[in-house]
């Protein structure tokens, strides 16, 4: 699967990860496989919303899709994702597990924080420009004022 994807047990530890979530956060099996999923990484995933998703929402309704989570990653930077998570019962004796699904959406939230960003350097642009304009009016209306004045206040010569 091109998304990162996680595996979880009941009790939110961590069984299976895909080669994606590796590569999206730059971790090893090693530092992520039975690990508790809020542990993971410098404790990142200790949020009060993921929290929510998989201590309350997922037991109650059995899945959630498109979770917006944006976290701040050491050495990684901040990372959007649209978290989808689903209760899964194999047998009825057997413990359910929990798939987790992450698409990134960090590079459309930075393209889209970019244009919004160009947007408002374009509209203080166009409110620059248009100060400029009013000042330079009336500045023009007193160059010439004073232009005639100085004009007017010089002797003529008279011609012989």
């Amino acid at each position: 699967m091109p998304e990162p994807v996680l595996v979880l047990s009941a009790d939110l530890h961590i069984l299976m990860a895909n080669h994606a979530f590796y590569q999206a956060f730059e971790v090893k099996p090693e530092a992520t496989l039975n690990q508790f999923v809020y542990s993971l990484g410098d404790g990142q995933w200790n949020k009060p919303d993921l929290r929510t998703l998989l201590e309350e929402v997922l037991p109650h309704d059995r899945n959630f899709l498109n979770h917006e989570v944006i976290y701040d990653f050491p050495g990684i930077g901040w990372k959007s994702f649209m978290l989808s998570g689903r209760y899964m019962v194999q047998e009825p004796e057997t413990a359910p597990l929990i798939l987790l699904s992450l698409t990134d959406m960090t590079k459309p939230k930075k393209i889209e924080a970019a244009l919004i960003q160009a947007e408002k350097l374009a509209i203080a642009s166009r409110l620059a420009a248009s100060i400029a304009h009013e000042i330079n009016n009336p500045l023009e209306a007193i160059t010439n004022l004073l232009y005639q004045l100085q004009n007017h206040m010089r002797p003529r010569r008279s011609k012989r």
